[in-house]
């Protein structure tokens, strides 16, 4: 009876096992590819900040100017939460 047993379990082991590895090696892809990810909307996000602070720089001294209000707004949506807020949830 334990041949029969020992017979069943090796290769039963070895094919969990190597599935196991597998699924690591998915998972572990996966992180890198959402990292990545998350690294190019986050720079995306900060030089769109920055052409929107410069924008508003050049005017918020003068309310009249006729890009003020669009050039506030701008960095006022972009000054709030980052690219990464809705994914956290804050």
């Amino acid at each position: 009876m334990r041949e029969h047993h020992q017979n069943w379990a090796e290769p039963f082991n070895e094919a969990r096992s190597n599935a196991m590895a597998r699924r690591q090696q998915a998972v572990d892809q996966a992180h890198r590819v959402l990292h990545r990810a998350m690294a190019r909307e986050i720079d995306r996000h900060r030089q769109r900040y920055e052409e929107a602070r410069e924008a508003f720089d050049a005017v918020k001294d003068n309310p009249n100017h006729p890009s003020h209000n669009e050039a506030r707004e701008a960095f006022e949506v972009l000054r709030g939460p980052g690219p990464l807020s809705r994914l956290c949830g804050t």
